[in-house]
């Protein structure tokens, strides 16, 4: 907010970026849960036709936890869903909502991927005589959470409103669980280290959506606003400037004196008075 903004453009950029946030919220909610739909549907055809690809129990148990932790996650953001669209919130609550609902969701998904994709990876090194180095099952573990953020971060700034700022917290919470299940749970290498020091530029994307987005939306308020007010004080003018004329008294055109005037105010009104009588007694 500029300085010149008054506290009544405040509140109304506030009511109106409470509306638009409700039914973002919504939409992003609803498209969430069709592309997963979409992809469990998806997953499973491509699996009646290239199952013998996926056999190994160590996947098999990943995809299946994976596959649960989705619809659980499906079955979350659908109650979002009715509860924005039923239930009146201001936008702190919506924002809180959000966040929560995007942290939980994500943050177990990054943590379970640790842990069973890592021990997948690990079994099938076992299994193939350490054909897979650790090395590079550190890099697919570092990859696959780092994809995961991204792809929440930048799905969700696509949507939600979110000011830079605000999109900001959730990916914070994000990759600090990434951080930790990261060093926790995964053997990794020197490099791993530098690439968790780099890794918060996946996020630079969705930072920048949210501000370009925010920044044009302000201004167009702005503008419209402005604009609306600018209106609303030249036709205030105009009406002072008719009651103010209407005081003026008619020229006097007859007797001994006489009276006329001209009146020119610089702008539309002005704070001169003019005013003239006859007595009575006189021609």
């Amino acid at each position: 907010m500029t300085a010149t903004v008054t506290a009544e453009f405040r509140d109304e950029f506030e009511a109106e970026r409470t509306r638009l946030l409700r039914r973002r919220i919504l939409l992003y909610v609803a498209v969430f849960v069709l592309f997963g739909i979409a992809g469990q549907a998806w997953g499973k055809i491509s699996g009646l036709f290239g199952a013998q690809l996926d056999q190994r129990l160590e996947i098999l148990e990943y995809q299946r936890t994976i596959g649960f932790v989705e619809w659980f996650s499906f079955l979350i953001y659908v109650m979002v869903f009715f509860v924005v669209w039923k239930r009146p919130m201001n936008r702190v609550q919506l924002l809180r909502m959000i966040f929560w609902v995007i942290v939980t969701v994500t943050g177990i998904t990054l943590i379970l991927q640790s842990v069973l994709l890592g021990r997948a990876l690990e079994q099938m090194q076992i299994n193939e005589g350490g054909e897979i180095p650790m090395a590079g099952i550190s890099g697919i573990l570092l990859a696959t959470g780092l994809w995961g953020i991204f792809i929440t971060h930048f799905f969700a700034s696509l949507f939600i409103p979110w000011s830079s700022r605000e999109s900001i917290r959730p990916f914070a919470v994000l990759y600090g669980i990434f951080i930790v299940s990261s060093i926790l749970l995964v053997d990794m290498a020197w490099w791993g280290y530098i690439t968790l020091v780099v890794g918060p530029i996946v996020g630079a994307p969705g930072v920048a959506i949210c501000w370009w987005r925010h920044s044009r939306f302000r201004d167009n308020f702005h503008y419209r606003k402005l604009r609306g007010r600018y209106g609303q004080m030249k036709r205030e003018l105009t009406d002072a400037r008719r009651i103010h004329e209407s005081l003026f008294p008619e020229p006097i055109k007859s007797g001994p004196v006489r009276m006329d005037f001209r009146y020119q105010p610089m702008g539309q009104i002005g704070g001169d008075f003019v005013y003239a009588f006859r007595f009575p007694g006189l021609p």
